[in-house]
């Protein structure tokens, strides 16, 4: 075989290799595509663009849902959506739902069993679901989204100390007679995220451990909120804000009270979790 015969071979293979390639990118942003229609395009996550942004957030945003690290270079100015990358880059999980609302454990009253009917839906009434429960909404809304994501059995979740955990939530959020930053609000975000989650799809393209930080984050994010500002606790210098040194004072205080309460072995519903995972 002449040298200009090989050469002739080797570009078509070159050829077909990257062709090969550009159809498998196109299908993959016709998935993305699919996804991405179901966003609102006025969202603000929509029209982000990599110069927008600072190089310490598109790493973070890179390492967060590719799982690998990618060095951005100060004058790059690629074009860069969030959530659309995310899609692009990530892997998928086909995420099944198990259909029990009422987990081994807590009995269900057949009111609190009515209201889940819609709690995958944007419209699901918090409300309703707070008086058929008695108050114990957040409770009962952990129980069924843990239960749906089957964290309970992937993290090995006691279901003595999700009952602990969750009452112990309760009292704290409404603590302070808070009127808006209750456990009737927390429900009413975790609900939303969770239906935010399922009905973008966005849910099969995070792992596990991921979806265990949402619902936990969403659950505990104004644990013990005083219905003050942080402005209000710096300039009348409460001990909160003398803790936390007037940064992020009721943000701190939310997150490390809540790691106080599952330092109490009964509540400490990450007690089956890894080092890596804990960390």
């Amino acid at each position: 075989m002449t040298q200009d015969k090989r050469k002739k071979i080797g570009v078509r293979t070159t050829c077909s290799a990257a062709k090969s390639k550009t159809c498998e990118h196109r299908a993959k942003k016709k998935r993305s595509a699919t996804l991405l229609s179901l966003l609102d395009t006025e969202d603000e996550l929509f029209n982000i663009t990599g110069d927008s942004m600072s190089i310490d957030v598109r790493e973070w945003l890179t390492v967060t849902f590719t799982r690998r690290k990618k060095q951005y270079k100060p004058e790059e100015t690629a074009n860069f959506r969030t959530i659309e990358y995310a899609v692009q880059t990530s892997a998928s999980v086909e995420r099944a739902f198990r259909t029990p609302t009422s987990p081994t454990g807590l009995a269900f009253p057949s009111e609190v069993t009515e209201t889940f009917k819609d709690v995958d839906k944007w419209e699901f009434d918090v409300f309703a679901l707070n008086e058929a429960s008695q108050g114990h909404s957040l409770k009962y809304l952990m129980f069924v989204l843990f239960s749906k994501y089957n964290l309970l059995s992937q993290f090995k979740i006691p279901i003595t100390c999700l009952i602990s955990f969750a009452s112990a939530l309760e009292l704290g959020y409404n603590k302070y007679q808070n009127p808006y930053h209750n456990a009737v609000h927390a429900t009413d975000v975790t609900q939303t995220v969770h239906t935010i989650l399922l009905h973008t799809g966005i849910m099969h393209w995070f792992t596990d451990l991921e979806i265990l930080a949402i619902i936990f984050s969403t659950s505990i994010h104004d644990y013990e909120h005083t219905g003050t500002t942080n402005h209000f606790h710096v300039v009348t210098r409460s001990e909160a804000a003398l803790l936390y040194n007037d940064n992020s004072v009721l943000e701190n205080h939310h997150v490390s009270a809540v790691y106080h309460l599952i330092q109490n072995e009964e509540m400490n519903i990450l007690v089956n979790l890894t080092t890596d995972e804990w960390r």
